[in-house]
Order: structure tokens, then C-alpha cells, then sequence
């Protein structure tokens, strides 16, 4: 059989994301997979409009999202009675990084799991496992999703009284007596773009994904306008959350920490990247607002940030501008031991 890229034209893909630079980025790479069929929405309302009335293969969803998140995308796509397809692939594509979030998501129903920033090659490998190595799909009572496993029939937690019972079609499968339903993998997508035994590595090649990753190079100028703007209406926000604190500003600082981790760490400016993750983790486990020591550190956090990105800027060598991110996760850890 004569493989062709063009094949890949067969599958589309719904992209929700708020953040239009960086859908801009994923959908920049997708086509230079051989992806042609794309959509970008930038909200899960706008997602389940599109969802509800054009035939959708994978979503990518980010986690941030106003009104409707990709979690309530995601539990909308599982269990609602208004779903078209409650075992359609989704794809979690988010900045957060903690063990909870991964785990949340999982219960929520998706499908696979990356973590931005990330490259064509991460990317890949969840697309690889939608397409070559899918995994049984459960309709229970508590839980509606793909089993945690890829070899076994167990879904997660492996907590079950009773064998699933395994149907033929996700259609009109309901659970009416309380007994779980076990759909086998499905390889749609594999048909749908043609292959038999071939992987999809077959198309998207080492040389395909290092071409894409390429591609992002002619972006790099662009992303730091980005990242700067970004860090820009950081520090205004944290001016204005140390004047008057609420929950909205702090919330509102958390995603714009996400955001410059995902953007610097994508174009890489590892060090402004890492250093963002640190202020996230210490914001949301840590963080008081009503305590100045806390809105000290905070401002660190944050100086530390535009100092390491631009270090990077200026081609300095990660080695040299390391100590002060050691810093940085030092003074983090020191709240975390002392619990602020």
C-alpha cells in the first residue's frame, strides 16, 4: 500500500483554546503533520455548538476556558444525553502539571493528557495512541470515560461488583439497570485514515515531526511579544491584587502564569518557563493574600520571571542564569515546609 500525507485530510479536529496565539501554534504544527481539517473555537460553549452540529474525530482542549472549561467540554462529551459522540478522543491540552489536575482529568473522561509546553513530537505520541493503540471505552454509573488501562478491561480504580458487560456501539448505551458497559477500542480513526497494519508513523515520520518543530522557529519573534505582554499585565494585576485583594485578580494571575510557562517553555525560554511553573505552584499551594510576606515573595516571583527571560533573549547559557531559578525553587519550598 502507497501511503500519502493526504490521507491525514480525512480526519478533522476541533481545537478549543482561549488562547488564540497558542491555537495559532498547535494548529501551526497540526498542518505541518499533514492535518488540513481544523476548527478553533475559543470556549467550550462555542466547542459543543460545533460539536453538536459537524462531524468531529479528536478535540483538543485546553483547560482554560471562561463559562464552559474543557472539564465541563469534556463532561458534556461523556455524559450528556445532547452528546454526539460519548466516546469521541479528547485530547487534554493544558499547562497544569500536578498530579491532581492529571487525575481530575482522567475522572472527567478524556482521553490523553499533555502538558504545554510541549513539541510535535509529545503531540504526536497522544495522536499515535488515538489512532494505533486506543483504549476500551466504559459507560458506568460513576464513571464515563476510556479505561485507564490499554490491555485489560478494567476501569480506573479497577473498582467494579460487577463484569462489564461489552456492547458493539456507544449508541443509545445507557445504564438502565446499573450494570457498566464495556465498548472494545475502537480504531475509527485508523480506518478512517486508511491505515491496515501500518502505524500512523507510517505518515507522520521523525522527519515529518522535525520539520514541524522547525516551522516553530519562524514564530519565535512573535511568541516574545506575546510572553512580554503577558508578564506586562502580570505585574499590573499583582499591583492591583496587593491594593485590593479578591479572588478574581488572584485567579486571573494563576492563568496568566500558565500562560507564560506554555508560551516561554514552547519557544525556548526554558529558564521564564520553569520559573512561571514555581510561581503557579506557589500561588495556588501556598499563597495567602492577606499575608505581605506572602505578596513580597509573589513580587520576587515575578521580577525573577522578566530577569530570566531576558537573560534568554540575550543568548545567555541556562548554566548562568540557573542559581537564580534554584532560588526561586528554593524560597517556594521553604513555603511549602512552613506552610507559609
Amino acid at each position: 500500500m502507497s501511503l500519502k500525507k493526504e490521507q491525514l485530510a480525512k480526519i478533522r479536529i476541533l481545537v478549543a483554546d482561549n488562547d488564540h496565539q497558542m491555537a495559532t501554534v498547535l494548529m501551526h504544527l497540526l498542518k505541518h503533520m499533514g492535518f488540513s481539517k481544523m476548527e478553533h473555537v475559543r470556549n467550550g460553549e462555542d466547542a459543543i455548538r460545533v460539536l453538536k452540529t459537524h462531524q468531529v474525530d479528536i478535540v483538543i482542549t485546553d483547560w482554560e476556558m471562561p463559562h464552559v472549561d474543557g472539564i465541563m467540554l469534556t463532561r458534556f462529551l461523556r455524559c450528556s444525553d445532547e452528546s454526539p459522540n460519548r466516546a469521541l478522543p479528547v485530547v487534554m491540552l493544558t499547562a497544569r502539571a500536578e498530579r491532581n489536575d492529571v487525575e481530575f482529568s482522567r475522572d472527567a473522561g478524556i482521553t490523553e493528557f499533555v502538558v504545554k509546553p510541549y513539541t510535535s513530537k509529545t503531540l504526536f505520541n497522544r495522536i499515535e495512541q488515538l489512532v494505533d493503540n486506543p483504549r476500551d471505552f466504559v459507560i458506568s454509573p460513576h464513571f464515563t470515560g476510556p479505561t485507564r488501562r490499554r490491555k485489560d478491561d478494567n476501569y480506573p480504580n479497577n473498582r467494579r461488583s460487577v463484569q462489564p458487560k461489552k456492547i458493539s456501539s456507544i449508541i443509545g448505551a445507557v445504564i438502565d439497570d446499573g450494570t457498566p458497559k464495556l465498548l472494545p477500542a475502537d480504531f475509527t480513526l485508523k480506518k478512517r485514515i486508511g491505515l491496515k497494519k501500518e502505524s500512523i508513523n507510517a505518515l507522520i515520520t521523525p522527519e515529518v515531526l522535525h520539520e514541524a518543530q522547525q516551522a516553530l522557529e519562524t514564530m519565535k519573534d512573535e511568541s516574545l511579544h506575546w510572553i512580554r505582554d503577558d508578564i506586562r499585565v502580570l505585574e499590573q494585576t499583582y499591583n492591583d491584587l496587593a491594593a485590593r485583594p479578591n479572588v478574581n485578580l488572584y485567579d486571573n494571575m494563576k492563568v496568566l502564569l500558565l500562560s507564560i510557562k506554555s508560551r516561554a517553555g514552547t519557544f525556548g525560554y526554558k529558564n521564564a518557563s520553569d520559573a512561571a511553573q514555581t510561581t503557579y505552584r506557589f500561588m495556588r499551594n501556598n499563597y495567602v493574600m492577606s499575608k505581605s510576606q506572602h505578596n513580597e515573595a509573589l513580587l520576587k516571583f515575578i521580577q525573577a520571571i522578566k530577569v530570566l527571560l531576558s537573560q534568554s533573549v540575550q543568548g545567555k547559557d541556562e548554566a548562568l542564569t540557573a542559581p537564580l531559578l534554584a532560588q526561586l525553587e528554593a524560597m517556594a519550598a521553604k513555603f511549602e515546609q512552613n506552610q507559609g
